[in-house]
């Protein structure tokens, strides 16, 4: 350029910062850019550039030295460079997390693998009659797989085993009560209870054993229909086996109060009767009391003609002959098609015979007995009792007629020997009273 043109000055940057400034002054390109002129004078450049601009610059342009310590600033330039800041200890970096772990198999999964953990124990073992590694393997299927269909299954099948291969009672008991333990909500559990206790009527035979499981049936299963059942069972045991009758009696009360329409009721009040009898022989008030209750609660049952006999012994236990000979009488005539009438009719002479003395009355039954079961085949014991009754009432000569009778009528009977004995006698006892 010419010595003395005049060049567009590059403007200082004091310019550039002006207060109101509303736009940014554009960049100077090197083309654009001229020398300066000889005597312009050019700022010496700052050391470092100032860290905050001017207060109210609009301009996004980093401002010079010069503009930043202008008007407005705050803070002074520093005059030496800052203190480099210590270098942060690196963090180590953290360790790698582990995987996360599988999801859970599906229950269709773990059916697949019990049916496989299953069918190998069954084919493999089972079947070629390995029964005790074949038991292992089912429990390890349960204790593995325990919600799947497959353990009940292997369960059962030591269930199977211990009864039907291995014959073993006490391996069958402990093996159905497990699996009533592992599986209480099973429809077949209350099967299971009640056949434990079914167990124990095999040889060797149980009945207080049998007894405790029916009991367990009863208290977890009380609304099964067998409890009526099992309580009579147990009734049952305890009378004629266990031989408590304190016990039996609680049961059987118990049997009538909490299953009084059942159709055991029958035979348990029968019982109930024969127990009290029984316990305590001086309470025959008690036991009648109980016969009586049962004969007006089931007066069709087949049982009711076997207490006469002992509603009878009752009375004569009390010493009461008349009242238990009108029991037989009742009797007959409240079942007179009875197969035991002949034995009710013959009962009532030989309580006045045998224990009242009363021997006109026996006598007079006697011969009622014999005129109306001409032809019974219990007659000639009848005859005997008769031929002896009159001896006791001291008409000898009717007691000598009536024993050749007898003899006549009988000659092959059991008695015959000894009508032939009381013969001999009667023959010296009509002597003796005709020589008077």
């Amino acid at each position: 350029p010419a010595k003395d043109a005049k060049a567009p000055a590059v403007q200082p940057p004091a310019a550039t910062a002006a207060k109101d400034a509303k736009a940014p002054a554009a960049p100077a390109t090197p083309a654009a850019t001229a020398p300066p002129a000889k005597d312009a004078k050019v700022p010496a450049a700052q050391a470092a550039p100032a860290p905050a601009a001017a207060k109210d610059a609009k301009s996004p342009a980093a401002q010079p030295p010069a503009a930043t310590a202008a008007k407005d600033a705050k803070a002074p330039a520093a005059k030496t460079a800052p203190t480099p800041a210590k270098a942060p200890t690196p963090t180590p970096a953290p360790a790698k997390a582990p995987p996360p772990p599988p999801p859970p198999p599906t229950p269709q999964a773990l059916n697949s693998l019990a049916y496989t953990a299953y069918y190998k124990a069954y084919r493999d073992l089972e079947l070629k009659g390995k029964y005790a590694d074949a038991i292992k393997d089912y429990e390890a299927v349960v204790a593995q797989y325990p919600k799947t269909y497959y353990a009940k299954t292997a369960f059962t099948r030591v269930i199977r085993i211990c009864e039907n291969r291995l014959n073993d009672r006490e391996k069958t008991a402990d093996a159905k009560r497990r699996f009533i333990k592992l599986f209480p909500d099973d429809d077949t559990c209350a099967n299971l209870q009640y056949e434990i206790a079914e167990l124990y009527t095999t040889k060797p035979v149980d009945h207080a054993k049998q007894n405790d499981e029916l009991r367990t049936f009863i208290r977890n299963y009380p609304e099964d229909d067998r409890c009526p059942r099992a309580l009579s069972k147990i009734i049952s045991n305890l009378i004629y086996y266990v031989k408590d009758n304190d016990k039996a009696a609680e049961a059987s009360h118990e049997f009538l109060k909490n299953y009084p329409d059942d159709d055991e009721c029958l035979s348990v009040q029968f019982n109930l009767a024969n127990v009290i009898y029984q316990t305590n022989m001086k309470e025959y008030g008690k036991a009648i009391a109980a016969y009586e209750d049962y004969l007006k609660k089931y007066p069709e049952s087949d049982q009711c003609p076997s207490l006469a006999a002992q509603i009878a012994a009752c009375y004569v236990g009390l010493k009461e002959y008349d009242k238990a000979a009108d029991t037989y009488r009742r009797f007959v005539a409240a079942y007179p098609k009875s197969s035991s009438v002949y034995t009710w009719r013959a009962a009532i002479p030989y309580l006045y015979y045998a224990n009242a003395g009363q021997y006109e009355k026996a006598a007079k039954e006697y011969e009622g007995v014999l005129k109306d079961f001409p032809d019974h085949p219990r007659n000639p014991t009848t005859y005997y009792y008769l031929i002896w009754t009159y001896y006791y009432l001291r008409e000898f000569k009717k007691a000598k007629d009536l024993a050749e009778q007898a003899l006549a009528k009988y000659p092959h009977s059991d008695q015959t020997s000894y009508y032939e004995q009381a013969l001999e006698i009667l023959h010296r006892e009509v002597q003796r009273q005709e020589k008077k």
